[in-house]
């Protein structure tokens, strides 16, 4: 997600946990299951590779340069603070 001291470099969409990037799981349903877990979880940008089965996730987008893992960002911080 980010570095002790919040920052990401070189990456500069990955500040203060704002994203996180993590390796395919081996099955479509466990994948779509940790998609879920993101978007449960207030991340609303989640973008996949187009390679075998990444294209059947839900909630997903297609971004290249992420065949090798899925990218969930955007973390809804107001979301957090509107639990109340």
């Amino acid at each position: 997600m980010c570095f002790g001291d919040a920052t990401s470099y070189p990456s500069v969409t990955h500040p203060n946990g704002d994203s996180v990037d993590t390796a395919y799981l081996s099955t479509l349903a466990n994948e779509q299951l940790k998609v879920d877990a993101f978007r449960d979880h207030y991340f609303t940008n989640i973008l996949r590779g187009n390679i075998s089965w990444y294209p059947q996730l839900t909630n997903t987008a297609y971004s290249s340069g992420h065949n090798d893992h899925l990218h969930s960002g955007d973390f809804n911080n107001a979301r957090v603070f509107d639990l109340n």
